[in-house]
């Protein structure tokens, strides 16, 4: 995942859409590492798969894992919900996960403004990594890019 205005790559091992009622449809290119939320009972099954990947041994004995990425698309309660229990789930089994929520608007944006500010220090102590005020368009060559502003938190 390319983020633009900045010169940054944002890699991860599995890309979550969750956009609130109305499922995203995405093609263009690395749908294979997209996994949508909705139907739940899609998602329960993929949600094995993955556990079964983050446990799956490193290559060779001595070398430590490499960071297991996942980016949560969606920074509504539903997003949030899903990028923090993400998060403490593989770290219970993974000793080296980044979860990032890329979000259209701000986090929890249409909740009360205490609500939001609430949840960006929770994500903030726990680890998960925000972005906001971001689009995600599919890119070539099985990619995604997302066109962001970092706001402060």
């Amino acid at each position: 995942m390319l983020l633009s205005p900045l010169p940054a790559n944002l890699r991860f091992d599995v890309l979550s859409i969750d956009v609130g009622s109305n499922p995203l449809s995405v093609s263009g290119g690395g749908d294979e590492w997209v996994t949508p939320v909705k139907p739940i009972d899609e998602f329960g099954k993929v949600w094995s798969d993955l556990l079964s990947r983050v446990t799956a041994p490193p290559p060779s004995p001595a070398s430590t894992p490499p960071p297991f990425k996942v980016c949560v698309v969606g920074g509504g309660a539903g997003g949030v919900e899903l990028a923090l229990s993400i998060h403490h789930r593989l770290l219970s089994l993974h000793p080296n996960v980044e979860v990032t929520i890329v979000a259209r608007g701000d986090i929890m944006g249409n909740h009360n403004k205490e609500v939001g500010k609430v949840f960006r220090r929770i994500l903030k102590e726990r680890g998960v990594n925000v972005k906001v005020r971001a689009r995600l368009r599919a890119g070539g060559g099985g990619g995604y890019t997302v066109m962001y502003h970092q706001l402060p938190i």
